[in-house]
């Protein structure tokens, strides 16, 4: 039995729904507890919840409200649960796109002035952007990818560095996926009359941009912040997550128990024998 476009692109969609809610429950919980939960409350720890938990709220809703779960919902409740879907969706690429920015900002040798310059370009374009078009996404997100791809050239591509390579794997990685799905996302939007309102094409690309960015730049945290390298804690840990690792606290305290020292002679209390 064949299928029309239709079925073929509900059935996609569900398809990767339940994929990409399995993967989070079971691979990035496993990470995200020994590795990120410990951590303060600080800028790592805070983009990788709302960069990977909204995940969670649009594949719930959207089971919720797009699959067969014989349950009555009221044309308001459906109404909540679409803008529910859509707030977390934003949330998520706002988080993806500011860990790739301050992954730049490590790049650059951590200095405020370039982090404050790449927030404000960021800010006024996705301001810009979001008032004209009621999207932020298209400029915002190319000129983010073009930054990207001149600072990894340009200015490290004679060195050798575990952050480098991290960052040349995965963010790397992060831009060419972005601009792959932007590239098909204009080809199919051409013909999007031609092909219909619903077809497989536009699900794949949707939940490619939708799954496949926010994970991305996850995956990146998490390998910045396994690192051994004392270079990369120092530079990365204090900008994203603590200031020190709490391997670093052992071996600092093991450290001064096995150091001896010279107590000075007890003259009574609060005095001390001259």
């Amino acid at each position: 039995m064949s299928l029309s476009l239709e079925q073929l692109a509900s059935l996609t969609k569900h398809f990767s729904d339940s994929i990409a809610l399995e993967y989070i429950q079971l691979g990035f919980i496993t990470a995200f507890v020994p590795t990120i939960w410990p951590q303060k409350w600080r800028a790592g720890k805070i983009l990788f919840v709302t960069a990977q938990y909204p995940l969670l709220t649009i594949a719930t809703f959207g089971i919720i409200g797009g699959d067969r779960v014989y349950l009555t919902l009221t044309p308001n409740v459906c109404r909540h649960l679409a803008l529910s879907i859509a707030a977390a969706r934003k949330i998520s690429n706002i988080s993806s796109e500011l860990v790739l920015l301050l992954c730049l900002h490590a790049l650059l040798g951590a200095k405020w002035r370039h982090l404050v310059i790449m927030v404000t370009v960021y800010l006024g374009l996705a301001t810009a952007s979001s008032v004209m078009s009621a999207e932020y996404t298209t400029y915002t997100l190319r000129d983010l990818a073009l930054l990207t791809l001149v600072i990894l050239y340009v200015r490290y591509r004679g060195q050798t560095g575990f952050l480098i390579q991290t960052i040349r794997r995965d963010g790397g990685l992060y831009v060419f996926v972005f601009i792959v799905i932007r590239l098909l996302s204009a080809i199919v939007a051409a013909f999007h009359l031609n092909l219909g309102y619903y077809n497989y094409l536009l699900n794949v690309i949707g939940h490619l941009q939708t799954w496949g960015l926010p994970i991305l730049a996850c995956r990146l945290l998490l390998n910045l912040r396994r690192t051994d390298d004392p270079d990369i804690r120092t530079r990365i840990s204090t900008i994203i997550f603590d200031g020190k690792s709490e391997d670093d606290d052992d071996e600092q305290t093991a450290g001064r128990q096995g150091e001896l020292e010279l107590m000075t002679p007890f003259a009574g209390l609060g005095r001390r024998r001259a």
